[in-house]
């Protein structure tokens, strides 16, 4: 049996306007923010996206009922989703994220950003909040990772790019296509070696571009499953509008189109990532 997200306590401790909030969307925002959020040294928590994808950002300001977007960095056009400095946000974050959090890296985080707030000044309201049964997560959970929860959509939200390259060789009679998804992971080799052995899908990559590690997914059949999952667990920033294109390019690759119309469809896969202004 695969263990469950567990939100029981963060529930009861949503904001007056908020009667509840989907357990598949709180998958997600967990894994989005374990590829792209930063615990704070000042006890926020916040998430940096490039300003033409704010959309995410006001949509979990609106889903979660706390939170402000705000301009980040007018040079590199960033905007965050960055929460106050009070102590309810505080422990609606901690109750959120203790217990559910499935890489290492992310749990270090968390742990030095809840010490700061334990040991805070008047940390009393801080600490009823959480409840005397309170136990801080100690291991990450890997063992989270599974297809029917919205973690690894919200994972490649941050961190994935869905790809196609067609290209011609001297070897091969008929072009070539190199369809795949690929997730950079840095330096988290743990992560990848985790997923690859849970969800028996993809293999490691290192030194892809200028990443130093990522999880890459090619085969048709398992490509098939994860397209099939993100189709259930959508993609909520604009890689959604990516997922799309190249879901349609595969499928035109897939029936041998660009052999025949190789420049069309070449041009088709080299605007897949493609991001307007």
């Amino acid at each position: 049996m695969k263990l469950a997200f567990k939100f029981k306590n963060f529930y009861t401790l949503l904001p007056l306007h908020k009667k509840t909030i989907d357990s598949d969307f709180l998958s997600w925002f967990i894994g989005f923010f374990e590829g792209d959020g930063h615990f704070c040294s000042d006890g926020r928590v916040k998430i940096t996206q490039s300003s033409r994808d704010i959309q995410v950002l006001y949509r979990l300001k609106t889903t979660l009922g706390f939170g402000v977007v705000r301009k980040q960095c007018f040079e590199s056009n960033t905007h965050c989703w960055i929460t106050n400095m009070d102590q309810k946000s505080a422990a609606r974050l901690a109750l959120l994220f203790n217990g559910n959090l499935v890489t290492r890296s992310k749990l270090n985080s968390f742990k030095i950003w809840f010490k700061y707030w334990k040991s805070k000044k008047n940390n009393e309201e801080f600490m009823n909040l959480l409840g005397v049964n309170f136990i801080l997560q100690d291991k990450a959970k890997p063992e989270l990772l599974c297809l029917t929860n919205g973690w690894l959509s919200g994972f490649i939200d941050a961190d994935g790019c869905w790809t196609i390259s067609i290209y011609k060789t001297a070897s091969k009679k008929n072009p070539s296509a190199s369809v795949r998804l690929f997730v950079a992971c840095q330096d988290d080799i743990e992560w990848v070696e985790n997923i690859i052995s849970i969800l028996k899908i993809g293999r490691k990559k290192t030194k892809f571009s200028n990443i130093n590690q990522c999880w890459v997914v090619q085969k048709k059949k398992e490509l098939d499953i994860l397209i099939n999952y993100i189709e259930r667990f959508r993609h909520k920033t604009k890689k959604s509008v990516s997922f799309n294109k190249f879901c349609k390019v595969r499928r035109r690759v897939l029936k041998r189109e660009h052999y025949v119309d190789y420049e069309k469809i070449k041009s088709l896969a080299s605007l897949i990532n493609v991001k307007k202004v």
